[in-house]
């Protein structure tokens, strides 16, 4: 099974039920396995996750219609998207750029 995420990546939510969780920035913290999820007709991989920040909550809405709202839960592997890292060593890329004459981002640290 191809997964998007592996456990410790930050992942946006690409996809979500409630549309209010679209958008929000997760850190992918451990697999829960396959599970039965509405929307899907077989289980798919869901990921325990926490949110990278707390400007906002994730919600989730149960069966009664009352709406959950936390710092943590469950997302399957299909509605993540990682991000990829900006601590990665770029230093030859910029040098790249700047040989041709192509703007670049100094990264202060």
């Amino acid at each position: 099974m191809q997964l998007n995420c592996k456990a410790g990546d930050l992942a946006i939510v690409v996809k979500a039920a409630l549309p209010e969780n679209v958008g929000t920035v997760v850190r992918v913290v451990q697999g829960q396995g396959l599970e039965a999820w509405i929307g899907f007709d077989e289980p798919v991989f869901v990921w325990s996750v926490e949110l990278a920040s707390r400007d906002r909550a994730m919600i989730y809405e149960r069966k009664n219609g009352e709406r959950l709202f936390t710092w943590e839960g469950p997302i399957p592997d299909a509605f993540l998207k990682p991000l990829v890292s900006s601590f990665t060593d770029n230093s030859q890329d910029d040098e790249q750029r700047l040989a041709e004459g192509l703007p670049y981002e100094p990264v202060s640290v």
